[in-house]
């Protein structure tokens, strides 16, 4: 068994850019050059078995025409990444540190967001939407972007509404509304009951698109 050292794994940089930025949807916090080694991060990420994503934003197509998957890595202390994460939700989101919580903590739990596409027909990234969703009304959302050159157009999309789809996670109903670029080793916050979903591209026939994401919550 080839163990990992997490602690050496994740180290965050010493020095972090903060940019606080006031959307007309809410507050967005960007977090650039995040992680010491973010390339050997996504590297042992992606070789993690996936699970295809269960529930309403998956199909019977997942893993046949595109996939859709998660895997995690498990934390049994708290890792120093979530401490940072934990205080730019007190200092930039006005949470109450008595009532913030990790959402996973018993073990603590990065997930792994691993998304390809492989099927060109039944794809619709150039006309539709990928399943605009929120993760939950107090939640904020922490998610780093993990692979290398982005370009424009690729990140995460903000929507005017929720859609559920059914046969297909692709979507027509909702309406894009704004955009938060990715950019390697970039970190975003924002809070999880504003309606978004991965910006998709044709980029992701050819590699994998990988995202992690750690949620805090005040039950």
């Amino acid at each position: 068994m080839n163990l990992i050292n997490l602690e050496c794994l994740f180290e965050v940089n010493d020095y972090l850019e903060i940019k606080e930025e006031n959307k007309f949807w809410g507050k967005l916090l960007i977090v650039d050059n995040f992680w010491k080694d973010y390339k050997k991060i996504r590297e042992e990420a992606l070789k993690i078995p996936c699970i295809k994503l269960p529930g309403v934003y998956s199909s019977p197509d997942n893993g046949k025409k595109y996939f859709d998957g998660r895997s995690q890595f498990v934390f049994y202390t708290v890792p120093k990444f979530s401490e940072v994460i934990y205080h730019l939700s007190i200092q930039y989101f006005n949470q109450n540190p008595e009532k913030l919580l990790l959402k996973w903590d018993n073990p603590f739990i990065l997930f792994n967001n691993v998304f390809q596409m492989y099927d060109v027909k039944y794809n619709k990234h150039e006309t539709h939407h990928y399943g605009p969703h929120v993760d939950g009304e107090s939640h904020i959302a922490a998610i780093w972007y993990m692979n290398d050159d982005y370009e424009e157009g690729e990140g995460t999309g903000i929507y005017n509404k929720v859609e559920n789809p059914t046969a297909s996670p692709w979507c027509k109903g909702s309406k894009l509304i704004d955009s938060i670029p990715a950019k390697s080793n970039r970190l975003v916050m924002y809070k999880g009951n504003i309606p978004h979903a991965q910006l998709v591209t044709k980029r992701w026939f050819n590699e994998p698109r990988l995202s992690m994401v750690q949620f805090l919550w005040s039950p």
